[in-house]
């Protein structure tokens, strides 16, 4: 066999491995593999005309019987592959067999999908191009984990060209491509194909929006302060995941909050005051409470009411590394099993600035329970000022 033939028959294997390879990184056929597949075919029979009579020979030597059972066996193989591929393309599951899970839906995704209450449409309209054609193979790759979670999830594609009537109506005017959610007659575009996109288009259409009344007037972190002690960053990431944030001026609590925070208070509460709050929780309210150390605010004697001791110190990680600021504290999952906990570990720990212990006591009503969520790292100690050589 000469040199060419031998480069020409590199080049086949070569081309088949690319393709090969990239359809399972992509979980599904492109239509650039078709060339793949075309020069792969190409090379092979170029390397049949150029070495013709080494392959006449070759056929017809002691040699054949060997050929033709590796033949057979090429074929039983290829049937084989073949057969598995319409199996997984007819029974499309999804298998994510990474380390930390990075490939599977979150718990909270799973829930929202899980409480579809009727049938959720997803439609991707693409032009008539091959490349954005292509890409449908990706979004249903993506969204085939959400028909797995819930029947009642389609997904269809639509021409533009072929169905000019629901491309008017999407508003689909000259986009090579887009993706829209569709509920009950609802409509929502996606910006990105992404799990927090697609959750929160869900949730968008289909549940409407808890409300968390912020309390004020007591100095707290305000929703529209755009500061690094502000709470707009949060705000925008709550409104994400389908909460809208309200301010409140009094504690009239209307009867619509999922619950009430108060966050970052600097001034005094009065005992009218802490007493509306304690009745509140009492009656079934939810109050959500991030009181910082050093200030004013009196709600020690609430927390301690409710079971909980606010220590009124600054905690201090001693195991600080160069360039983290003196208070900012890494947390563990506390023991017990609450969910929260559940969701924290080695590599998805939250950073706290200007932490404070809590001291669990037995709460004044028998009714009331105190389930810890985080820990502060073994390492962490805490100090009654800002001064680490502080009395601890």
């Amino acid at each position: 066999m000469s040199l060419l033939s031998k480069v020409l028959l590199f080049l086949t294997v070569l081309c088949l491995v690319f393709v090969f390879g990239f359809k399972l990184a992509l979980s599904g056929w492109m239509p650039f593999m078709e060339f793949g597949l075309g020069f792969a075919a190409l090379f092979f029979v170029a390397s049949i005309v150029i070495d013709y009579k080494f392959y006449k020979n070759f056929f017809r030597s002691e040699s054949l019987h060997f050929v033709g059972q590796s033949f057979a066996f090429i074929i039983v193989t290829a049937v084989f592959l073949v057969a598995l591929n319409y199996f997984t393309y007819t029974n499309n599951q999804i298998f994510d067999l990474t380390e930390n899970k990075v490939n599977s839906l979150s718990e909270l995704t799973m829930k929202v999908v899980d409480d579809i209450p009727g049938d959720f449409y997803f439609k991707y309209f693409y032009a008539d191009s091959g490349q954005v054609k292509g890409y449908e193979t990706i979004v249903k790759s993506k969204l085939a984990r959400y028909q797995e979670l819930n029947p009642k999830i389609h997904v269809e594609s639509v021409s533009v060209y072929e169905d000019p009537a629901q491309a008017k109506k999407f508003k689909v005017n000259n986009e090579e491509s887009a993706l829209f959610a569709v509920f009950n007659d609802r409509i929502h575009r996606i910006s990105e194909l992404t799990e927090k996109t697609l959750t929160n288009a869900i949730l968008k259409l289909t549940k409407d929006p808890k409300k968390i009344y912020f309390l004020q007037g007591h100095g707290e972190r305000g929703l529209a302060d755009e500061t690094s002690f502000g709470l707009s960053r949060f705000k925008k990431e709550m409104e994400r995941l389908h909460y809208e944030l309200v301010p409140l001026d009094s504690l009239d609590i209307p009867k619509d909050a999922a619950f009430l925070a108060i966050v970052g208070p600097r001034l005094s509460f009065s005992d009218e005051e802490r007493a509306l709050l304690r009745d509140y929780v009492l009656s079934g309210g939810s109050l959500l409470m991030a009181i910082d150390p050093g200030e004013s605010h009196g709600l020690a004697n609430l927390t301690k009411s409710f079971g909980v001791e606010f220590q009124n110190a600054f905690t201090f990680d001693n195991s600080t590394q160069a360039g983290q600021l003196d208070l900012t504290v890494f947390v563990n999952p506390a023991k017990g099993n609450h969910e929260l906990s559940r969701i924290v570990n080695s590599q998805k720990r939250p950073l706290f600035f200007m932490a404070s212990p809590l001291k669990v006591y037995a709460s004044d009503f028998s009714k009331m329970s105190v389930t810890p969520i985080l820990s502060f790292s073994p390492s962490s100690t805490s100090h009654r000022s800002m001064e680490a050589s502080s009395p601890r």
